[in-house]
């Protein structure tokens, strides 16, 4: 039994914990997005628990507003995301841990700012 913080396993093979995806998936679904499939939660929670990581705390509202701008969905945002998003969510199927692609092509520059400066960005043309 773990008492202690110095008793935790490190080392191969134990990673390190992160932010509560499980929480993420809890707001994602409170959220009526219109579309949703498995594939989709499992890369909107993996960017939401990268970004909330990044800022060493659980998933936000905020998390979720930037991962659904980054894969598309919103009104004005362009129509590269929605494909992008589509890419992902089939990428999930194979992945460990699901999201991976989304993550590695995002970067977590990308993931460090709010939502506004997260749509000016990707709705540049490339």
């Amino acid at each position: 039994m773990i008492t202690a913080p110095d008793q935790v396993p490190h080392g191969e093979g134990f990673g390190t914990p992160g932010p509560d995806t499980g929480w993420a998936l809890v707001l994602i679904d409170r959220a009526n997005i219109p579309g949703r499939t498995k594939g989709l939660d499992r890369v909107l929670a993996a960017l939401m628990g990268a970004r909330a990581a990044s800022f060493g705390r659980a998933p936000t509202l905020e998390d979720l507003e930037v991962a659904k701008i980054l894969c598309g969905i919103g009104d004005g945002l362009p129509d590269h995301l929605a494909a992008r998003r589509e890419r992902w969510v089939e990428a999930t199927a194979h992945e460990k841990p699901p999201g991976r692609s989304a993550l590695a092509e995002v970067g977590m520059e990308l993931l460090g700012y709010q939502p506004a400066a997260v749509r000016l960005r990707v709705s540049k043309p490339e």
